[in-house]
């Protein structure tokens, strides 16, 4: 799912034809068939069957393991397309299960969460080891991570149930959270056969391809250098000419939507710590739980202080690629960095989200999408540093000018087999889903 998003979070852009109909946004009903099929018939199905036999031989904790990520996956693809199925989904007997308003998937996810923190309350002793490649049989962080997400999915429906996601929240004061960049739900991958980091395989052919043909978006780097950005040099590589000749210290992005002749005389490709054969797989980040916190206070939901988790999330962003105390230090003390506390709400939830965007960068493009969507930010206003630098239409939109991908399309193979998914409407990628009310 993140391949997408890389391109409609404007983290990145198709620097060559392959993935430039994603980035023209003429997204069809093709995009997401092997997406949809993999989640529903493989990752959600595989986690369905470990419940039932974990279930079966009283394996607490590996139940709950199961369900907190069936509850990652029906966010994930539900995100994308809005409705889908979710009480049949997994049932073998239904062969075009129901589907189910985006509210009551939501609903069902944050039921898993509360059913798989049950389960780690049992205090069973079950421990898969090093089978969980996650966390290696840390129960704790099973439990941090699942409340952790369940925080996300609160504030993903906080506009449109604000109720329901106040109460939902308060609930989680006292709650233990994602604490340290070793808490890092993850999954490490190995430039070995069948190994490999899944981004990488959209196309293994050699291991400069993906790095080829995604280059860094012009909308992240341009406002990155303005504001001296320690990041950089860890996101991007330095800036190579048409003639592929390294400019050290040059960071440059490309338009999204370019066509090949619109093409700047020089650009950064992404830094392969992101696109690599052995590049993890991360499901959620230190940074994100301390930005998630910060807009839980700043609305009121938790107590705490939003200003200071606002700075703690920053911190962890750049701690985790070795920035030192003082280029950290020197960064949150910027006028365009420093947490607008006298301003209004708005500006303060603005700078928020504007730092969360750089710090979901490749690994949680989706999650950058999502916010985007459900926020409005990054947009940029007041903030004086970023120059020309706009999240504008794509070059060559199929859009057309300020309109932008809500969502995707249900995937043709589906729409196929299951005549169920005609009672979504089948919307059009501009249509918001049930979340994104602003």
């Amino acid at each position: 799912m993140n391949f997408f998003a890389i391109f409609l979070a404007q983290h990145g852009t198709s620097n060559q034809t392959n993935y430039r109909q994603i980035d023209q946004y003429n997204l069809t009903n093709q995009n997401l068939n092997s997406t949809f099929a993999g989640i529903y018939a493989g990752a959600l199905k595989d986690l369905e069957l470990a419940i039932e036999g974990a279930s079966a031989n009283g394996l607490s904790n590996q139940v709950a393991m199961a369900k907190i990520m069936q509850a990652y996956l029906f966010q994930g693809i539900s995100d994308f397309v809005g409705d889908v199925p979710f009480t049949q989904a997994l049932d073998a007997s239904i062969s075009a299960p129901l589907y189910e308003s985006q509210e009551t998937v939501y609903q069902g996810i944050i039921q898993l969460l509360d059913e798989a923190l049950a389960e780690i309350d049992k205090g069973s002793e079950d421990n898969p080891g090093t089978a969980d490649l996650i966390f290696a049989g840390d129960i704790e962080k099973w439990r941090r991570f699942a409340n952790t997400l369940k925080l996300r999915v609160y504030l993903r429906m906080s506009n449109v149930d604000p109720s329901t996601a106040a109460s939902g929240i308060a609930a989680l004061g006292g709650a233990s959270f994602l604490s340290s960049l070793e808490d890092e739900p993850k999954v490490a991958f190995f430039d070995d056969f069948e190994q490999k980091n899944p981004l990488f395989l959209t196309d293994p052919r050699s291991d400069r391809i993906v790095a080829q043909q995604i280059v860094a978006s012009s909308t992240i780097v341009d406002y990155m250098n303005a504001l001296g950005d320690p990041r950089r040099s860890f996101y991007f590589e330095d800036a190579v000419n048409l003639s592929d000749v390294a400019l050290p210290g040059i960071y440059s992005g490309a338009p999204n939507g370019m066509n090949n002749d619109e093409r700047p005389l020089t650009v950064s490709r992404v830094h392969p710590f992101f696109v690599a054969a052995d590049a993890p797989v991360v499901f959620m980040t230190f940074p994100e739980a301390l930005f998630l916190q910060a807009e839980a206070v700043e609305k009121g939901f938790l107590t705490g202080n939003a200003e200071a988790l606002y700075q703690e999330a920053i911190t962890a962003s750049m701690q985790q690629f070795g920035i030192s105390n003082i280029g950290i230090t020197t960064y949150l003390g910027q006028s365009q960095v420093t947490y607008p506390t006298a301003d209004t709400q708005i500006d303060r939830l603005r700078a928020i989200m504007t730092q969360k965007w750089l710090a979901l960068y490749i690994f949680q493009s989706t999650e950058a999408w999502a916010e985007r969507r459900r926020t409005g930010f990054p947009d940029f206003q007041g903030l004086t540093a970023a120059g020309s630098v706009s999240f504008s239409s794509p070059l060559n939109s199929f859009l057309g000018d300020g309109a932008f991908p809500l969502r995707l399309l249900y995937p043709a193979d589906e729409v196929a087999v299951n005549p169920n998914v005609q009672t979504t409407g089948l919307p059009p990628v501009t249509t918001p889903v049930w979340w994104d009310v602003d």
